[in-house]
């Protein structure tokens, strides 16, 4: 009788336990906290390199013709934790995810929102136009908003970038989509400049 109500309190007190960690925000799940939540990425990606091209508003563009202004790459290891660059320093939670990053003359700090995702970004940098800036970024069911407020010598600028996903791959992540940003330009408290800028982000994704 003794071992059965042992056995009850244990059952009980790992029940209490569970319910305590999911409240605190703490999940059981071992593959939250990988780099792929993180970036909002479904299975298991190997790498992933994400190519911007600047286009017209109607987005019509010629990809044959057309370089990519900016191509990322991003690379992940197979149990989802990020791969990092040689020359840059980081700083890491209990977690082990990123809180910190820091190059040659930039320092980003990252924020995650409950579902694990990266929600903010902290930059600022020194050079020629040194400065701050804080985006944030909110994931809508099918797409995302990012908000993005900036400070470089004088200049405050809000940027309003979203998100239109066109294709997904297999695995349900989105391969290609339509951005448009929305910039107000505001130099020393004088009248505010408004202008839109529009991309076609094209991304290729691997796994393992």
């Amino acid at each position: 009788m003794k071992t059965v109500l042992r056995i009850c309190v244990c059952v009980l007190l790992a029940f209490v336990a569970g319910v305590q960690n999911v409240c605190a925000g703490t999940p059981v799940d071992k593959d939250f906290y990988t780099a792929w939540r993180q970036d909002n990425l479904k299975g298991k990606v190997k790498q992933m390199v994400t190519s911007t091209y600047f286009c017209e508003e109607n987005f019509d563009i010629d990809f044959t013709q057309n370089d990519a202004y900016m191509i990322e790459d991003k690379d992940y290891k197979a149990d989802g934790s990020r791969m990092l660059v040689a020359d840059i320093s980081y700083k890491f939670d209990s977690y082990k995810r990123i809180v910190t990053e820091e190059g040659n003359d930039y320092t980003r700090g990252f924020d995650y929102d409950e579902a694990g995702r990266i929600s903010a970004i902290n930059s600022s940098w020194e050079g020629e136009s040194s400065g701050d800036r804080t985006e944030t970024i909110i994931y809508a069911d099918l797409g995302e908003v990012h908000k993005i407020n900036a400070y470089v010598e004088g200049n405050e600028i809000e940027i309003t970038v979203t998100y239109e996903y066109l294709h997904f791959d297999e695995q349900g992540n989105w391969i290609e989509a339509r951005v448009t940003e929305h910039e107000k330009n505001t130099f020393m408290e004088e009248s505010s400049d408004e202008s839109e800028t529009y991309k076609f982000i094209i991304r290729e994704i691997s796994y393992y």
